[in-house]
């Protein structure tokens, strides 16, 4: 085991001297691929690495019982501690990135390049991220009861916040996007995917319609008012109607009258 986790950082140092090469020369996801594999594998793996070290360190190493809860007070102290490291990583690869592309280029259009991290990219993975981990709670929840019991009372009531919650989340949506309605329909395109997925899971596995089951029933409520709220939606303004047009029409007909008059 020692052997493994000596190998690891000599490895990960070898694979980033490596890859520096190629600094300023290709590109991931608009990342230079230098800093790229930075933030999202080497750091990734010195954070397993570490991990891992220190669970070995603690448990066998060191030959003291540490109980669970201590256990767990380690682990989430080193994981916040990291999570902080790791943030302030990717913001050093991102303004790398905006600075190689302004070397080659001064004239360089930065706003459009932090557009699509803020939008396309950031807001994307967010959102479909966050989607794929609730229906994967869903899924769970499927298989495994929730250990707490509800009367039924108590869950109808709980499942009637849901059209509440999807019309806050297509709020974010909306908020979200940058007025040309193309990341909007995107949503509504994943809103509608979800949908039919926790669709497919209730004709598959025919969850009850309890309290145990209320991670699924929840979540399926929130995404079917996502895809109704959908749509109904329509983000294009709408042209005016005939009646006003035309009350429109002689508002300004009848003001060319009076000022010619004048």
């Amino acid at each position: 085991m020692l052997i493994v986790f000596t190998l690891i950082p000599v490895l990960a140092i070898l694979a980033a001297l490596f890859v520096y090469r190629h600094n300023g020369k290709k590109e991931i996801l608009r990342f230079d691929m230098v800093q790229f594999f930075y933030a999202f594998i080497l750091m990734p793996t010195v954070y397993v690495w570490f991990k891992g070290f220190l669970y070995l360190l603690l448990k066998t190493e060191l030959n003291q019982k540490i109980s669970q809860q201590e256990l767990f007070f380690y682990d989430t102290a080193y994981s916040i501690f990291f999570l902080f490291i790791f943030a302030f990583a990717v913001i050093h690869s991102l303004t790398k990135s905006f600075e190689l592309k302004i070397k080659k280029d001064p004239l360089y259009d930065l706003f459009e390049h932090s557009e699509y991290y803020h939008l396309w990219l950031s807001h994307t993975i967010f959102f479909v991220g966050s989607m794929i981990l609730s229906t994967s709670l869903a899924i769970f929840n499927i298989w495994f009861d929730l250990p707490i019991v509800f009367p039924k009372a108590i869950f109808y009531f709980i499942l009637l916040t849901t059209p509440f919650v999807a019309m806050a989340v297509f709020k974010v949506f909306k908020i979200s996007d940058f007025g040309d309605f193309r990341f909007l329909k995107l949503m509504k395109l994943f809103n509608g995917l979800f949908f039919l997925i926790h669709g497919v899971l209730f004709i598959v596995f025919e969850p009850v319609f309890m309290s145990e089951k209320l991670m699924y029933w929840y979540l399926t409520n929130v995404f079917g008012f996502l895809s109704l709220i959908s749509i109904f939606h329509s983000p294009e303004p709408k042209p005016d109607s005939l009646r006003k047009r035309i009350a429109y029409k002689a508002k300004v007909v009848v003001g060319k009258l009076i000022h010619s008059k004048k």
